[in-house]
């Protein structure tokens, strides 16, 4: 067995590794394949992609010093088939069985100490249609690193089958998110910067009281059944979204929150405007002092919470410019570099009176439990830079899947 140590785990690589003992923090991707492509293909493809990323060829294991190290495995991605006859880019919902595929995978936990911590299943749905479900455990990447992957996956497949090498560089493991936070922003200043952003949003959020959402919060993550509901827009669809959020002065993110926080209101007739906690998750790619490589793959991910007090009666627009003005506001003044780094951070310190093992996970979902009794909506902020035409083949959707409770 190899134990060669790559590094110790990050703040946030750390915390998502020990939730996974009793809360999948797996993440699903779907990319719906029209055309020829083959399993061989994908073989090489992602083999030219352990090369290229460090974490590709990563397991973790448990330390005494750190808490949890990287080592290095030399284990292939594992690929595994699967054959669904039927094919519908219009989801019916959670029974559908490309959603229960997907549902699987999420809460499927990986060999952490075998590694590695990425899998695809290759879907074949007849007709030249298939679905690539890639399965990447959190503690290796976020969203916005995921889609650089698969886009370099089909880029790989498509130059193999044109007889060419996949014609990667190595990226260097771009090390863990706490090494390139802002200086203001750590230390004992940032330590004090955050004990007061989170003093004052603790008041607020016991002055503005969340409404609750009914979920079963008695039983342990690993014992729910997480549900997968995806949506997708076409076209025609994504155009008019974009033009009147373009019209509008605003982004697709509030627009979609917009609609999701008023749709969640209906859950609550005898309240004339419910207020409801919003986590959106952002990127800091472009927000820290050290440049990160846009084809890194890496955890840079934060959160920034916002309350919002869902007027029925306010014009859906309005209410959006009301949650861009506020979510702007968060992060102009540095929210999301207190909310998560700090929290992490302090968890990490807090490690040797709580046990790296799944005892200590589910201590610290009781813990998160008795302070947090309450479900928030969580939205990305992001766009996905990804082509869709590969030659013999082309990318007709992608969507994204996660639950982590």
């Amino acid at each position: 067995m190899n134990t060669q140590v790559i590094r110790p785990l990050g703040d946030e690589e750390y915390l998502y590794w020990l939730l996974d003992f009793v809360s999948r923090t797996n993440f699903v991707f779907a990319a719906h394949i029209k055309g020829e492509l083959v399993q061989k293909h994908l073989v090489f493809a992602l083999a030219a992609l352990q090369r290229r990323h460090p974490l590709l060829n990563a397991a973790i294991f448990p330390d005494k010093e750190h808490g949890a190290v990287f080592v290095k495995t030399a284990e292939p991605v594992n690929i595994s088939t699967l054959c669904l006859d039927s094919f519908s880019s219009n989801f019916s919902g959670p029974e559908h069985p490309l959603v229960a595929a997907l549902e699987k995978e999420h809460t499927t936990r990986f060999d952490t100490e075998k590694g590695p911590l990425l899998r695809l299943t290759l879907v074949d749905h007849g007709q030249d249609e298939k679905t690539l479900i890639f399965c990447f455990h959190h503690s290796i990447s976020d969203a916005v690193s995921a889609v650089g992957v698969i886009r370099d996956t089909l880029v790989a497949c498509a130059r193999i089958m044109e007889g060419k090498q996949p014609g990667f560089i190595e990226e260097p493991d771009a090390g863990p998110l706490e090494c390139r936070i802002p200086k203001e922003y750590r230390g004992t200043g940032g330590f004090c910067k955050m004990a007061g952003h989170s003093s004052w949003q603790n008041i607020h959020r016991l002055v503005m009281r969340p409404v609750h959402v009914p979920a079963q919060t008695s039983c342990w993550p690993d014992e729910r059944s997480d549900r997968l509901i995806l949506t997708k827009f076409n076209r025609e669809e994504t155009a008019r979204l974009l033009q009147s959020t373009k019209k509008r002065n605003l982004t697709v993110h509030p627009a979609l929150v917009g609609a999701k926080l008023k749709a969640l209101s209906e859950e609550f007739p005898d309240k004339k405007k419910p207020r409801i906690w919003q986590l959106s998750l952002v990127s800091f790619r472009d927000r820290l002092e050290d440049a990160v490589s846009p084809d890194a793959l890496t955890l840079m991910i934060s959160m920034a919470e916002t309350c919002h007090a869902v007027d029925k009666d306010m014009p859906y627009w309005d209410f959006c410019a009301q949650i861009k003005e506020k979510l702007a506001e968060k992060i102009e003044k540095g929210f999301h570099f207190y909310y998560l780094p700090w929290q992490v951070r302090l968890l990490r310190w807090a490690r040797f009176a709580r046990k790296d093992d799944e005892n200590g996970a589910r201590s610290l979902v009781r813990q998160g439990q008795v302070l947090r009794p309450f479900v928030a909506p969580v939205s990305n902020i992001g766009r996905v830079d990804i082509a869709c035409d590969y030659g013999s083949f082309s990318l007709t959707g992608l969507h994204f899947g996660m639950a982590i409770s």
